[in-house]
C-alpha cells in the first residue's frame, strides 16, 4: 500500500518472528481492512435472516482468503514476488469494501476474490518472512492475527446484517480507505 512514498506494512529490514508476523496484519490499513472485510463477508453472506444464502458454509469466505494466503504465502518464501502486490492489495481492499456495502451477492463469486486476495496478501507477508530471525514463528503469528481480525470482522458483521445503512457505511467507508491507499 503507497501512502507518501512508502509502503507501510512493508518496509522491509529484518523481522524478528512471532511479534512482527503479528503485528505486520495489525499496523498496515490496508492488511486490517481487508482482514475486517473479509469476517464481515463471511457474516453477511451466512445465516442473514431472509437470506437465500442463509446455509451457506460460515468458514467458506475466510477460508478461501486464508488458502490464498498459504499460497501466496508459499511463492513469497519461494522467492516469488507478485508483480505489484501493493496495488493487488489495495485493489483487494476496494473490492472487498464494495462487497460489504452490499454488492456480495452469491458467495461463490466472492470466493475465488477472496482468494486472489489472499494470494496478494499472503505474498506480501511471505516475501518479508526470509528476512525473519525465525520465518516459522512470523508466519505462525500472521496468520494467527489474520485468524482474530477475521473473527473480529465476524462478530462486527453479524451486527452489520440487521443494520444495511451502517453495513453500506462500513463498506464504503473501506473502498473509499482502499481509493486513497493509492495516492
Amino acid at each position: 500500500m503507497t501512502i507518501f512514498g512508502f509502503v507501510f506494512a512493508h518496509l522491509g529490514g529484518p523481522t524478528h518472528g512471532l511479534v512482527d508476523g503479528v503485528l505486520h496484519p495489525l499496523v498496515g490499513p490496508d492488511h486490517l481492512l481487508a482482514m475486517l472485510a473479509v469476517g464481515i463477508v463471511a457474516a453477511a453472506t451466512t445465516s442473514r435472516p431472509g437470506s437465500s444464502f442463509a446455509r451457506a458454509d460460515p468458514w467458506a469466505a475466510p477460508a478461501a482468503f486464508l488458502t490464498g494466503m498459504a499460497v501466496g504465502g508459499a511463492l513469497g518464501l519461494g522467492g516469488w514476488s507478485v508483480p505489484a502486490v501493493d496495488l493487488a492489495i489495495v485493489v483487494s481492499v476496494i473490492a472487498l469494501g464494495v462487497a460489504v456495502a452490499g454488492a456480495i451477492g452469491n458467495p461463490a463469486i466472492w470466493v475465488p476474490v477472496l482468494v486472489l486476495a489472499g494470494v496478494a496478501h499472503g505474498n506480501a507477508h511471505g516475501v518479508e518472512a526470509p528476512a525473519a530471525a525465525n520465518p516459522v514463528l512470523y508466519v505462525v503469528g500472521f496468520l494467527a492475527a489474520t485468524v482474530a481480525l477475521h473473527v473480529c470482522g465476524v462478530v462486527g458483521g453479524v451486527t452489520l446484517r440487521t443494520r444495511p445503512l451502517l453495513r453500506v457505511t462500513v463498506g464504503t467507508c473501506i473502498a473509499t480507505t482502499g481509493m486513497l491507499l493509492v495516492v
